[in-house]
């Protein structure tokens, strides 16, 4: 089930001023959502990113947009950035993952497997995951269970190339492997 990770659950909640745990707050959280945002959220929808009710799919980025603007940012992709930047600032760096075969999953039932290289840099070597292909160099920098998982590819001579975001609706679970 994808729900959303604890860390946006707990903006949503700041901003509308209460926790979230029964049905009936989702229809208040709606009527909030579209007071501050001006667009509207279905209570249904917010059932299922609450995990009060069953979620099918990974919800639309539009939702996603949605849920940004509501806790104070233009759009998701931005927000994930802020948790990126805040998570590592906070002691979430690569640094912390331990240099050993990693399984992160994510989502729908998405994971990633990783082998280490050293110095946050891993190979990976199985994937369910579009946006990344077995053998390719990955630098970690951000792994945090519950948080997304922020990778940057690198490119050929060990250079960084483009950041990547994976989990950001639900954050990534971390397993270790044996070696």
């Amino acid at each position: 089930m994808a729900t959303i990770s604890l860390y946006t659950r707990e903006r949503i909640e700041k901003v509308f001023g209460s926790a979230l745990r029964y049905p009936g707050e989702c229809e208040a959280l709606s009527i909030d959502i579209e007071d501050r945002t001006g667009t509207p959220l279905s209570v249904n929808t917010l059932k299922r990113l609450l995990g009060i009710l069953p979620q099918v799919r990974q919800p639309r980025l539009s939702t996603l947009d949605i849920l940004a603007r509501y806790i104070g940012f233009p759009n998701w992709n931005l927000y994930l950035e802020e948790v990126v930047r805040e998570a590592i600032g906070d002691g979430g760096e690569a640094a912390t993952v331990p240099d050993k075969p990693l399984l992160l999953s994510y989502g729908n039932g998405d994971s990633v497997q990783l082998s280490p290289r050293g110095d946050g840099v891993f190979t990976v070597t199985e994937t369910t995951e579009k946006r990344l292909r077995s053998g390719e160099s990955i630098f970690l920098e951000l792994a945090r269970s519950g948080y997304p998982l922020s990778l940057v590819r690198m490119a050929p001579g060990g250079a960084h190339g483009e950041r990547v975001i994976l989990g950001g609706v639900t954050g990534v679970t971390i397993a270790s492997l044996p070696a």
